[in-house]
């Protein structure tokens, strides 16, 4: 079993780096994973040399900011720098965005899992919806491979998730990360990989089920999905939304 009381975390935040409200949300995202888990190791993952610097940001003494090990990419970043930095240490990841909240603890049941996501989808049209032409291709020869049916499959909403060393490490040596981070428009291929990594995970035997597979349920349930509503609210506002998941998700148009 993973010590998953906080020594044993490692929260990574893929940071991007636009303006001084992402900046102040930064600062949000970190506080929330400060006041639940106070002992868990926090890596900021930034994808620009332009740093946002905001006073009103402590890091606390176990977080730390480093540049993406992949070019363009935080989120890819992430997988990257923990397969290098914890490897041997028996950590447990966990990858959110700095535009999620951590309002309360996560379940500990589901993170004792070896895997599993912030929140599914669930898309009826998920294969067709995979905007790329490679990596379409490159979709439905995965699932001819595995005989899945991508009906039968979820998508990993945010290429946000947790997981142990090894559970990450399948990921990252199944799927080509670091060769799509090439392909422009970046917006349609992170959006892609959502899709990809759900297939991978089942696939893999990383998740098993719906009911199972995720810390915050169905991404859709959240009260304002896909709405752009974050109106400068201050932290102790948004972290009193009625909303019966851990994290909060705020929208704002970036990607990296």
């Amino acid at each position: 079993m993973h010590d998953t009381s906080g020594n044993g975390l490692v929260f990574y935040i893929a940071h991007y780096c636009s303006d001084e409200q992402t900046a102040l949300l930064l600062g949000y995202c970190i506080r929330g994973i400060s006041e639940q888990y106070p002992d868990a190791d926090i890596i900021i993952c930034k994808s620009s040399s332009e740093y946002v610097q905001n006073t009103r940001i402590e890091l606390p003494d176990k977080a730390k900011i480093i540049d993406s090990p992949v070019p363009n990419s935080s989120c890819v970043g992430c997988f990257k720098d923990f397969l290098i930095r914890y490897r041997g240490c028996g950590r447990k990841a966990v990858f959110i965005h700095d535009s999620m909240i951590l309002k309360d603890k996560l379940n500990n049941d589901i993170l004792q899992r070896p895997f599993g996501f912030m929140w599914y989808f669930r898309d009826t049209n998920l294969a067709t919806s995979i905007m790329n032409i490679q990596m379409r291709s490159d979709y439905y020869k995965m699932l001819a491979i595995h005989n899945m049916d991508y009906e039968d499959t979820v998508g990993c909403f945010g290429f946000s998730c947790f997981g142990t060393y090894e559970s990450i490490e399948k990921l990252w040596e199944e799927l080509p990360f670091e060769e799509y981070m090439k392909i422009q428009p970046r917006r349609e291929v992170m959006m892609d990989l959502e899709r990809f990594v759900g297939v991978a995970a089942s696939y893999l035997g990383l998740i098993t089920s719906i009911e199972t597979c995720s810390l915050c349920g169905n991404i859709f349930d959240f009260p304002f999905a896909f709405k752009e509503w974050y109106t400068n609210q201050s932290y102790e506002e948004i972290s009193a939304i009625s909303y019966e998941q851990p994290m909060i998700k705020i929208w704002k148009q970036r990607w990296s």
